[in-house]
């Protein structure tokens, strides 16, 4: 969980995570009393715990390797600070996005999503939200305007369903950084996104927690996390009824359980269930292959094995309709 505070210019953040869909948007704590957790709630968070006295590790990029990041932080649920830039050739932000002028010629005329805040004293992350092309946005605080903030942008979806990686801006500007930097090796990005706006006095986006780990990269000004682990969301105003904490530390709320990667709890028995319809078809093949070179026992084998597909093919239907009935509810 982590509450953030930006201060300074001009601030964008390029992140890579490793969310579902119920958090395209980052998730907002802002009841006024906090739920009692649930009555069977579980605490089984294993990973690095924060305190006051807590420092965090600050390491150089250039002594980071894939394995060790991973080792020493993702694995252990560690926050890190790491100095220096992206070495991959692919990275030209740095370079690129301090000029307006660049980021309207590569993407100026795409529609976004703002928050936009009343006052300068107001924080944002309250969901009033203003639709304008980036240009105009970017017109805004060229004028020194401090009450639009750029934050994460819906998604469209492919022909499956899928969720796209990044909006349809962040597309238009994807030559200029890695999809996967080397340094995350085997991890796969969740969702690409740019927070960007103005703050004379500094803004802070509230306490809340993401689904996935983050990755950030601050291009101009300053950004403080304050940092809370997992396992203190029995001690903070939730969103919602805590259920179960991970090992991992992903947070379910009752009605919204999950496995620990994110997934629906209906999603393993799909699964074994697609499986199994892969195999039984493969056995229908070769006991029709087997009736027709005459095999002995090949009629009493495709008897059993077209009953067996029935039965494949109907735990998938059972698992499919179980899971539409999950995100349904």
């Amino acid at each position: 969980m982590k509450g953030m505070t930006d201060d300074g210019e001009n601030k964008k953040r390029s992140a890579a995570s490793v969310d579902d869909e119920q958090s395209a948007k980052r998730t907002k704590a802002a009841a006024d009393v906090a739920p009692a957790p649930a009555e069977d709630f579980s605490n089984e968070y294993q990973g690095f715990k924060l305190s006051q006295s807590t420092s965090i590790d600050r390491v150089k990029m250039s002594d980071l390797t894939p394995e060790s990041f991973y080792r020493d932080y993702v694995a252990k649920r560690k926050p890190c600070v790491i100095t220096g830039c992206l070495t991959d050739p692919e990275w030209h932000v740095s370079q690129k996005w301090t000029s307006y002028s660049y980021l309207k010629e590569k993407a100026g005329g795409v529609e976004i999503a703002a928050e936009k805040r009343t006052n300068a004293t107001d924080k944002f992350g309250q969901g009033n939200e203003v639709k304008l092309k980036f240009s105009d946005f970017l017109d805004l605080l060229e004028a020194g305007s401090d009450s639009y903030y750029l934050t994460t942008q819906d998604v469209k979806t492919d022909s499956g369903g899928r969720p796209h990686v990044m909006a349809p801006f962040m597309q238009c500007l994807s030559d200029d950084f890695p999809i996967r930097p080397k340094l995350t090796g085997n991890l796969i990005p969740q969702n690409i996104n740019v927070w960007m706006g103005l703050s004379r006095d500094g803004s802070s986006s509230g306490l809340h927690h993401d689904y996935h780990d983050n990755m950030y990269a601050i291009i101009v000004g300053r950004k403080r996390f304050d940092l809370y682990a997992p396992s203190d969301a029995v001690n903070v105003y939730t969103r919602g009824q805590l259920k179960r904490i991970h090992k991992n530390g992903r947070i379910n709320y009752v009605g919204e359980e999950t496995n620990a990667d994110g997934s629906h709890a209906q999603a393993e028995k799909a699964l074994d269930a697609s499986i199994c319809q892969e195999r039984a078809v493969e056995e229908l093949e070769e006991a029709e292959a087997a009736l027709e070179r005459g095999d002995d026992g090949a009629k009493e084998r495709l008897e059993k094995a077209e009953k067996a597909l029935d039965e494949a093919m109907e735990a998938v239907m059972d698992a499919e309709e179980g899971d539409d009935a999950d995100v349904g509810g």
